[in-house]
């Protein structure tokens, strides 16, 4: 071989040499770039999205035109004349609405008429959310995020948690109905699609006075309801069936441990279970919900009171009321209860331990 060859020959492998070079520093360099990516991924896996808050869910909600049949037993004119004295208490302005699940018997006393609904509202709102769930719309599991625009004051813990935190669909639902948490009723209407969603939901159901207008705690009563409306949706819950068995007993489960047992509570006897929800302002007391009596009696009951500043006396006839029906329908004795108001000591604690952390577990 000629030396211009042999040197052609050397040049040729040289080159091939090098290339062999690049190609291996050039997999080291994009293996490790790989490995840390991958390391990344794992240390620092994004979380998924939240659920956006849209009007979808409320669009899953039933919204059929037919009312519910709350008047569409007889009418028990002789309760009505049993209550009747009951509610001529000036300044107070009444309002009441019962029925007999068994009879399908009805009572009502200015049941109709509009009141400032306070947390009362909450009940039509937890029907919303569940039938949502029914629907697949929206789930308990759902994690939601707590935005400084959902905070509000008065009931409920969620105020003092950090903006940011979250919880969950399920557990937002109990603080709404167990401790009457405004925070969490705010981010469940929102989730709903806000008032206006639910509103027009609320007039497909027949709630002729139910309307939202004011985010929680609404001191002034802008949101409004009436005892009628109140045992309509109860009706649809409980006698029609209207929620999935599930989802019923939930909604139920969380009302038979409401934190507030002065009212309805009061004023049945001993063995009877009684699954309620109130609403409390200053110029309004209210409260509604299932009273299943020993012997199997059950009935549903609704008591607004329009009155002047944080009156006791409408604290009063409530209870007053909700024993004359105990006592009427069901033939047993209620206690005599008369309610103390909490000393300075036991409210204070209250407070102390509605700041506690384990109040509200985030999700």
């Amino acid at each position: 071989m000629t030396l211009p060859a042999r040197w052609s020959l050397g040049v040729a492998a040289l080159a091939l040499l090098a290339t062999a070079a690049l190609v291996f520093v050039g997999a080291s360099v994009s293996d490790a770039a790989h490995a840390r990516r991958e390391a990344g991924t794992f240390l620092a896996r994004p979380s998924p999205p939240a659920p956006v808050r849209t009007a979808g869910a409320a669009s899953a909600l039933p919204a059929d035109a037919e009312v519910p049949g709350v008047t569409r037993g007889r009418r028990h004119s002789s309760m009505e004349a049993l209550l009747r004295p009951l509610l001529v208490e000036p300044p107070l302005r009444a309002g009441v609405f019962g029925l007999d699940m068994a009879s399908g018997a009805f009572f009502d006393l200015s049941g109709g008429q509009s009141f400032s609904a306070a947390s009362l509202i909450k009940i039509p709102v937890a029907a919303a959310l569940l039938a949502a769930v029914d629907a697949g719309a929206v789930s308990l599991d759902e994690s939601l995020q707590m935005d400084a625009s959902d905070i509000g004051g008065g009931s409920g813990s969620l105020q003092y948690f950090p903006v940011g935190s979250r919880f969950t669909v399920k557990r937002l639902a109990e603080l709404m109905i167990r401790r009457s948490d405004n925070t969490a009723t705010n981010m469940l209407i929102e989730r709903l699609g806000g008032n206006g969603a639910l509103n027009a939901s609320f007039a497909g159901w027949g709630l002729s006075c139910t309307q939202l207008r004011t985010p929680l705690p609404d001191m002034a009563g802008t949101n409004t309801t009436s005892p009628r409306d109140l045992v309509t949706v109860l009706q649809r819950v409980i006698g029609d069936r209207w929620l999935r068995p599930a989802s019923r007993e939930l909604l139920l489960s969380w009302m038979r441990r409401s934190h507030v047992r002065s009212l309805l509570p009061a004023g049945v006897g001993k063995g009877s279970r009684v699954a309620n929800k109130t609403g409390d302002i200053p110029g309004a007391l209210g409260d509604a919900g299932l009273v299943e009596a020993p012997g199997g009696r059950c009935y549903l009951l609704a008591v607004q009171v329009e009155r002047p500043r944080n009156s006791h006396r409408a604290n009063e006839l409530i209870r007053g009321v909700s024993r004359q029906v105990y006592q009427s329908l069901t033939g047993l004795r209620a206690p005599q209860v008369t309610a103390r108001r909490p000393s300075r000591a036991r409210a204070s604690s209250r407070r102390a331990s509605a700041l506690a952390p384990r109040r509200a577990r985030a999700s």
